[in-house]
């Protein structure tokens, strides 16, 4: 079974087996320090755990994409979110967006585990970016945590771990973005990496 099957698999049960704390998804979205108009992507975003918490902050002005491979969790995430005007969702790899340089934000909650080449998706997320735009690599538990999760779990995700904080950071400065946050605790896991601005001199 590839990833993609696992996921549409679970997609019905997802919202009543996987438990997120709304406080810490407020506290990581509150991180990210998104704006009233920002464009925001949500990669893996399952069946939309994170839509309100963003649209608080970004408002009507705003919008959100969230893009999974898993069809059925797109279809959950569509069916819950149908009557929100600047919410949107596409069922395809991240790694086959064609965006340049046109997200506020990026968001890779409880998914960067599950991306095969990890260094290459950071570089494309940040050719993502705008200029100032933000990547953050989130999970509302511990590294340690996430990692004991998925061991116990079947293929293909047995083996899907989140690397060392340290080995992110260094792809993000390969990508040629600044690292403005990062928390490793026995609570989450928060990287936010900023893209620098170019000086037109």
């Amino acid at each position: 079974m590839d990833v993609q099957k696992y996921f549409d698999m679970l997609a019905e049960k997802w919202d009543e087996i996987a438990w997120h704390d709304p406080q810490k998804l407020n506290e990581i979205i509150k991180k990210i320090q998104l704006k009233k108009g920002d464009k925001v992507l949500d990669i893996g975003c399952g069946t939309g755990v994170l839509i309100e918490y963003i649209l608080k902050f970004v408002g009507q002005q705003g919008s959100y994409l969230g893009v999974d491979i898993s069809k059925k969790m797109i279809e959950r995430a569509k069916e819950k979110y149908k009557e929100i005007d600047n919410v949107d969702f596409v069922c395809c790899d991240a790694m086959e967006l064609p965006f340049k340089e046109y997200f506020d934000a990026i968001i890779c909650y409880s998914v960067f585990p599950h991306i095969e080449d990890k260094e290459m998706a950071v570089k494309k997320f940040s050719q993502m970016l705008k200029e100032g735009g933000k990547l953050a690599i989130a999970h509302s538990q511990s590294r340690d945590r996430i990692n004991s999760l998925h061991k116990d779990l079947p293929e293909p995700v047995k083996n899907h771990f989140l690397p060392p904080m340290n080995e992110i950071i260094d792809m993000c400065l390969k990508a040629e973005l600044n690292i403005i946050c990062n928390i490793d605790s026995s609570e989450m896991f928060l990287l936010i990496a900023q893209k620098e601005h170019v000086n037109n001199i």
